[in-house]
């Protein structure tokens, strides 16, 4: 069956020893640890690296295995040279993408490894059932696969040049140094290609119609992981696959849970904190210059509706439910056994030059939403005499909010496979989009200000983090003691 074929390429990928690589998220130690040595020449580049790979704890054990030294010294010098031999600065950026991605392949290859083999499993499964209308086979077949990667692994656009490099150019990466300036040409033609690919705007409904797939991607690939030795059994009782299939989700639904209830107590606190420090080191202070006044009820309002609006987000989240659990089933009973899987036909929108009656409506109704959001709001705060400085930093902090809510929203949202879209999802989108946009750009934007990240970041964000992590630590050490005694 697809099942037992799957799990064959699993096991005989070595992927049993999933997870006792690299946990998720080494991406920014690798990123610095390539910036730090894309440029290095010395034999201590690669045991440099291994060092902060062990002392960041993303290696399974404190020392990494010589072998795997060697390994890396001679995937930073084969990509230096690479580097060397292209002209084109975006293409030597390309390179050093492929640097940061194959250091991480190269300490976690198997849990990497094991993403990749579901991740074609899944285009196998679904490619000859999609069909976009307007365009090539070929190139529809890797722009379904580049909206698989985008989706399913979450990849950007460094990790998409890595994927489809490996996929599509292959043996140019296992030619010697030696044969770079040969090759050259060879090279600049595939990263141009593959940056021209990751470039094309993805088409929306197919990357609507990927998302919906995705939790059932996360569940088959955790069913066969965890029960690698009970394939045979599932494959002959169905019931049996049903019913490890509902435990699975039914954890995954806990463990969803307990983070959005975590990661919204800590974000409320945070916001709370942040609020009440910032209106005593700018809001009051700026007041006063300003002779505005002070204000206690615009003061109160912006110290406590941040947090507020910030509660109602993960108040109004629900974590999926049996109805979910029951689509999934159906889906991976559909994948595995490879019956029943719809045809679906997408077709590619040609870009039109719009005339200028439809362009001009076309941004009024976009102005329109602005306009009604943030007069709206503003017609609120002058019903309450809010002054002006109250005024922007309510706005500064309720769109940032808002941001950042609807990024904690998508946490409960990671299992669940929509049926259909209510009426009240466009109204409601309508008017929270802008906030959603505007908290967006000022968070990008407070990035770029080092004299704010560093407010941000050590005065305020830094304390509160390590109160956090105490508070967890202290926790799970009570929590240990008690089993200690109930034992």
């Amino acid at each position: 069956t697809k099942l037992e074929t799957l799990a064959g390429g699993f096991v005989g990928g070595g992927m049993k020893t999933v997870g006792n690589a690299v946990v998720q998220g080494a991406k920014p130690l690798f990123t610095k640890a390539a910036q730090t040595l894309y440029h290095a020449t010395t034999p201590e580049a690669a045991s440099s690296i291994a060092k902060e790979i062990a002392w960041a704890r993303y290696y399974r054990n404190d020392r990494i295995p010589e072998s795997l030294i060697h390994k890396l010294d001679r995937t930073i010098e084969w990509h230096i040279q690479l580097g060397k031999v292209l002209k084109i600065q975006t293409q030597k950026e390309f390179v050093w993408d492929l640097l940061i991605c194959s250091i991480e392949y190269i300490v976690a290859e198997n849990e990497l490894e094991l993403k990749n083999i579901f991740l074609f499993y899944f285009y196998q499964q679904l490619n000859n059932s999609v069909t976009i209308e307007g365009i090539d086979p070929q190139e529809k077949d890797l722009h379904f696969y580049t909206a698989l990667d985008r989706t399913f692994l979450k990849s950007d656009s460094p990790y998409l040049r890595f994927h489809l490099m490996k996929v599509m150019y292959d043996e140019l990466l296992r030619i010697p140094p030696s044969e770079f300036i040969v090759k050259r040409k060879e090279f600049e033609q595939a990263l141009a290609f593959i940056d021209k690919q990751i470039a094309l705007s993805p088409n929306r409904r197919i990357m609507n119609f990927v998302k919906n797939i995705r939790p059932v991607f996360l569940i088959l690939q955790e069913l066969i992981v965890s029960h690698i030795d009970k394939i045979d059994e599932y494959t002959a009782d169905d019931s049996k696959m049903v019913t490890a299939i509902e435990d699975i989700c039914s954890e995954k639904y806990q463990i969803t849970k307990k983070r959005l209830t975590t990661q919204g107590v800590k974000s409320i606190l945070y916001i709370f904190f942040t609020k009440v420090i910032f209106v005593f080191i700018a809001e009051y202070p700026i007041m006063v210059q300003m002779g505005e006044g002070i204000d206690y009820i615009a003061l109160t309002i912006n110290a406590l509706l941040p947090p507020i609006i910030m509660a109602l987000f993960v108040i109004f989240s629900r974590v999926p439910g049996e109805d979910n659990t029951r689509r999934i089933i159906d889906r991976i009973k559909t994948y595995v056994y490879g019956t029943g899987i719809q045809k679906v036909i997408f077709r590619e929108k040609k870009i039109k030059t719009k005339g200028f009656f439809s362009g001009s409506l076309f941004w009024l109704f976009h102005l329109a939403a602005y306009a009604i959001t943030f007069l709206g709001i503003n017609t609120v705060l002058d019903s309450l005499a809010f002054p002006v400085t109250s005024k922007v930093i309510f706005f500064f902090f309720i769109t940032a909010v808002c941001f950042f809510g609807f990024r904690v929203v998508q946490i409960a949202k990671e299992y669940t496979i929509k049926e259909r879209e209510g009426v009240s999802g466009p109204v409601i989108d309508f008017f929270m989009m802008p906030l959603i946009s505007v908290g967006k750009l000022i968070s990008s934007g407070v990035s770029k200000i080092n004299f704010l990240l560093f407010i941000f970041d050590y005065l305020i964000e830094a304390p509160f983090k390590v109160l956090f992590e105490v508070v967890e630590d202290w926790i799970d050490f009570i929590r240990k003691r008690k089993e200690d005694i109930s034992h």
